[in-house]
């Protein structure tokens, strides 16, 4: 089970702290200058004449009726809390004027009545005006230290930081992007201050920052007190152990976070656990998790597969290059029979070979939820194939299958799309063959399944060039794309059916040339096009003389056509000798990448 933080409550306690503070100053400054405003008042009625007169113990006001009368200053009581008893400037001149050896004493005991507000007079508007004020005020000091941007600037004071323009810019975005900002670990904590009450704030994205384990911590803190960040990003952040930890703490606390991205953060196979822990724990609602990008390996794979069996609330789950191999692919597809809860898994980059690709598909006769299933670059051959087509005939879920960058070879493609033409259980609308090249059979048969599932798409490498599989380089295409494939160029029409008839461009232009001239016209140029019966349209005869009559004189000689037609050949030259260069830094970069991945699997990388 993950370590509870010592003082879990440090930044809930930080805010409190920076906010007291920011009450007292502002309070004090808002008393200060009321008491300002009142003697200003004052002293702007005395100048109008409108101070009211002293005599005896009834106060009369000039500027109000006579009718209305004010209490006697002599039952006026202080509200300090001495309890002295209030007195009128008379009576305290007289005092001061008898007792000037008391008088220290005699002010501890009472106040002027001109320092008090007279709380009986309803005609009082400066007094009306202040106590107004005083709640405005109030409530101005209350939303400033709650808000995102003042928690942040006094976190930033606080600890000495230059506040990140990045974040102060987001402060009301629901989407809060911070990449790759090098954040330290006081950033975060800064930021993870400012959070803590923002409602507005739905996404946080902080991969690539490097922040570590006590970076961490501090969003995990945050993150218990914080559920309206729905979705978070800490890829690439160096977390390894201790980060795990937290992280698996957190998902047990927090009951609103839905998605988080923990990609490439360099745990390993025993920080497996912690995940696993959260992954069974009652208490966890998270749907969306990547794992992508560590090292679990297989131990890690067995953990992780046991967990699945009892969650049934992540719907998506990214486990891609992990080094889970064979143990890892047992595991997870045991825990794939029972589990409710998967529609979405990414397994590609683990090594799986033939016995991962078997548990897999027996995994698949059970599973009911599952959609989206990727075991790309998994060293599956044939046989591989051949299990998953057997999955496949009783699986009736899942939508898409990839197997790309697999060496399953032509005939393990038709192997899956036998199953798919026959069962009527299967519904599978998209199965990715990626740098895979079919043979002829294998995509006439994806062309039959598409024609019995219309809603079925068949990805798949053609071999690219004048000369199909010459050079062994591929493209991404899909069958569907394969119905619209653009027409040949005219020229190219013209020089197929010459090499087809066994003729050369000198015998094809004698026919056309009745006088011998070597130049015929555009009207006879067609004319003798249609008369060896070239499979060319209007359109296209009318293309293909625009690009060889040269000079515009609206003639053919016999010159342009070798000249067309030599420059029409350099270009596919050229073409296919680009599509050479890529095909095979392609092949090289999939070749590297296999001998790194079987020499991990042997042990060999890092000794």
């Amino acid at each position: 089970m993950a370590s509870v933080p010592e003082d879990k409550n440090r930044l809930v306690r930080l805010a409190k702290e920076m906010r007291v503070e920011n009450r007292s100053a502002m309070d004090k400054g808002h008393r200060a200058s009321a008491e300002y405003k009142k003697r200003r008042a004052r002293v702007e009625s005395a100048s109008r004449g409108s101070i009211c007169s002293r005599h005896g113990s009834a106060v009369t006001c000039r500027h109000r009726p006579d009718s209305v009368k004010q209490p006697p200053k002599s039952i006026l009581k202080s509200k300090t809390s001495t309890g002295g008893t209030v007195v009128t400037r008379s009576q305290s001149t007289s005092a001061e004027t008898g007792k000037e050896n008391s008088a220290g004493k005699e002010k501890s005991n009472c106040i002027h009545v001109e320092d008090i507000e007279d709380e009986d007079d309803e005609g009082g508007e400066e007094d009306c005006d202040t106590d107004l004020e005083n709640e405005v005020a109030k409530s101005q000091i209350s939303k400033a230290d709650n808000s995102v941007e003042y928690l942040y600037d006094a976190a930033c004071q606080r600890f000495a930081l230059i506040p990140l323009s990045a974040f102060t810019r987001q402060l009301e975005d629901a989407d809060i992007q911070l990449n790759n900002q090098g954040l330290s670990s006081k950033d975060m904590m800064a930021i993870s201050i400012a959070l803590l009450r923002n409602t507005l704030c739905t996404t946080l994205s902080l991969a690539g920052n490097d922040i570590g384990e006590d970076g961490c911590r501090y969003i995990c803190e945050m993150l218990q007190d914080n559920v309206s960040i729905v979705r978070l990003n800490v890829a690439d952040n160096n977390l390894k152990t201790a980060g795990a930890k937290l992280l698996s703490y957190m998902l047990k606390m927090n009951a609103g976070l839905q998605a988080l991205d923990a990609s490439g953060n360099g745990f390993i196979e025993h920080d497996a656990k912690y995940f696993a822990s959260a992954l069974q724990d009652v208490t966890f609602r998270l749907k969306e998790l990547d794992l992508s990008h560590n090292n679990f390996s297989e131990e890690g794979g067995v953990l992780l597969g046991a967990a699945l069996e009892t969650n049934d609330t992540i719907e998506k789950l990214n486990l891609s290059w992990n080094s889970l191999r064979r143990k890892g692919a047992i595991a997870i597809g045991k825990g794939l029979r029972s589990n409710l809860g998967v529609k979405q898994l990414d397994l590609s980059w683990n090594g799986f070979a033939t016995e991962g690709a078997k548990e897999i598909a027996e995994a698949l006769q059970k599973n009911s939820t599952l959609v989206d299933l990727d075991l790309s670059s998994n060293r599956i051959d044939a046989e591989g194939a051949a299990y998953l087509a057997k999955g496949l005939q009783a699986n009736y879920t899942l939508d898409i299958l990839k197997l790309s960058k697999n060496p399953l070879t032509s005939f393990g493609a038709q192997l899956i799309l036998q199953t798919l033409k026959k069962s009527e259980t299967c519904q599978l609308k998209t199965l990715e063959l990626f740098d895979l090249h079919l043979e002829k059979d294998a995509i006439e048969l994806g062309h039959e399944v598409c024609e019995l599932r219309p809603e079925f798409d068949l990805v798949y490498g053609v071999s690219l060039g004048s000369k199909p599989n010459m050079y062994g380089g591929f493209k991404r295409r899909t069958v569907k794309e394969k119905e619209v494939e653009r027409p040949k160029e005219p020229l190219q029409i013209l020089l197929d059916f010459v090499q087809e008839k066994g003729i050369n461009l000198m015998e094809l232009f004698s026919q056309f040339d009745e006088d011998n001239s070597w130049s015929v016209s555009r009207d006879e140029f067609k004319q003798g096009m249609k008369n060896a019966k070239i499979p060319l349209t209007n359109a296209q005869m009318e293309e293909l003389l625009d690009s060889l009559d040269k000079d515009g004189d609206g003639e053919v000689d016999f010159g342009e056509l070798m000249f067309g037609s030599k420059e029409f050949e350099d270009k596919q030259r050229e073409r296919e000798e680009e599509l050479r260069r890529a095909a095979l830094a392609e092949s090289l970069c999939d070749t590297a990448v296999l001998v790194a991945e079987r020499a991990d699997s042997d042990g060999e990388l890092g000794n």
